[in-house]
């Protein structure tokens, strides 16, 4: 009797068993092997810019921009992309197409392996970006550009360490076709190499490690990084037009946030070191510091005001050689940042942003944005800056005058 029984209930074991695993295979059927999460955004915007005091600008004219992003995970695999269209109704060779990011990253056991042009900044401030070394910067629109980068992430206790192989394109890598401050063409891109001596190959070859980690009291940064220096706005002028030029450098520094006293406190300091001259511009090596505050306040009603105090400052060289290398080289910005609570995220940026070292030399800036519907967003801008020409040269803020314009901008998100 126990034989049968044994026997009945291997057999139904066995059934079932073959069930189950006829199910998997019509599951496993059904089902991909891999699963991808698609989302991004697309920003349809438009700019006009105002008449300024800048003689040497152009003013008066539109520019319609477009900045599609794309962003795909598949488990372990991340892929980014985002790409630039603009249009300039008043100079239609200033038209331009580009990708600002466009890398894929594979993560296993505590790795991430990143492959392509990534936008890289460790900056905490929201105004200036003293170590936005790594990226292009775009210095007529002070549009960020990714980097060709290969980097290995590796994770550590409360922190990671970041390995970053860089391969600059010394192609041109301003689309843009003029110059707004002196109206001439925006010609090739000078890379030195050594004393008056350019990059002849396609490729620079540097290198950037990067270290970060979280206490309970701080969240600090280091970076070393020998290459290009992006954030100096040096150039020059021939009959061929405007040469924008990078110089080698060795910069080495770091970045410390804390949040005590109900308040963020944000430090950023860094020591750029050169060696090569092109021309007359002879970079002198020199320190770049920034210190923030922000302080929240929540009111009665759920709202909530945002406090800003920024402080950015270069020294180490002459007052004269800083203002040529900076257009903000030692300013303050007073801001305030509402959010009003509703569940329209209604939120609004004032800010106001001064010269401490250059008399009449302020800029000012207003941003508003509300969600319209649940993927469809609303923001509306303005952007003066208020530094009159008081030389034949514009150093400083001057360089900015013709910055002058109003935006409004879209946001769909797509998932």
């Amino acid at each position: 009797m126990l034989s049968k029984s044994l026997l009945l209930f291997l057999i139904s074991f066995i059934a079932f068993s073959s069930l189950d695993a006829e199910a998997a295979k019509r599951r496993k059927r059904r089902k991909p092997s891999w699963r991808m999460k698609i989302s991004g955004e697309f920003q349809p915007q438009v700019r006009a810019y105002a008449s300024d005091s800048n003689a040497t600008t152009e003013d008066g004219y539109f520019d319609f921009t477009t900045n599609f992003q794309f962003r795909a995970r598949k488990r372990r695999e991340r892929i980014k992309i985002n790409a630039i269209a603009r249009a300039v109704s008043e100079d239609t060779g200033s038209s331009q197409f580009y990708l600002k990011e466009a890398w894929y990253s594979y993560r296993t056991r505590g790795k991430e392996y990143l492959f392509g042009a990534n936008f890289f900044t460790w900056s905490s401030l929201e105004i200036f970006n003293p170590i936005e070394v790594v990226n292009a910067r775009e210095f007529i629109e002070q549009e960020s550009v990714g980097e060709l980068m290969l980097s290995a992430k590796i994770d550590i206790e409360n922190g990671y360490w970041r390995f970053m192989y860089l391969p600059h394109n010394t192609d041109h890598i301003y689309p843009s076709s003029k110059s707004r401050i002196f109206g001439i063409n925006i010609a090739s891109t000078y890379w030195v190499k050594a004393d008056n001596e350019l990059f002849e190959g396609r490729l620079a070859h540097n290198f950037a490690v990067e270290m970060a980690k979280s206490t309970d009291e701080f969240d600090y940064r280091l970076l070393f990084y020998t290459g290009p220096d992006r954030t100096m706005e040096l150039f020059t002028v021939d009959s061929a037009g405007y040469h924008p030029v990078f110089f080698p450098a060795t910069i080495f520094g770091g970045t410390i946030q804390s949040d005590r006293w109900g308040a963020i406190w944000k430090a950023e300091a860094l020591v750029k070191t050169y060696s090569y001259s092109y021309g007359a511009l002879s970079p002198q090596s020199h320190q770049v510091l920034a210190l923030g505050w922000e302080r929240p306040y929540v009111t009665d009603s759920g709202s909530e005001w945002t406090a800003l105090v920024e402080w950015q400052s270069a020294f180490g060289a002459s007052a004269t050689d800083l203002e040529y290398y900076y257009s903000f080289q030692n300013d303050l910005f007073l801001g305030a940042r509402y959010n009003v609570g509703d569940i329209k995220g209604t939120e609004m940026l004032f800010g106001f942003l001064h010269d401490l070292s250059r008399s009449s030399e302020n800029a000012l800036m207003f941003e508003y944005s509300r969600r319209l519907y649940s993927r469809l967003k609303w923001e509306v801008g303005a952007r003066f800056t208020l530094a009159k020409q008081k030389e034949s040269f514009p150093v400083g803020m001057e360089r900015q005058d013709g910055q002058n314009y109003l935006y409004s901008k879209l946001f769909y998100y797509f998932r």
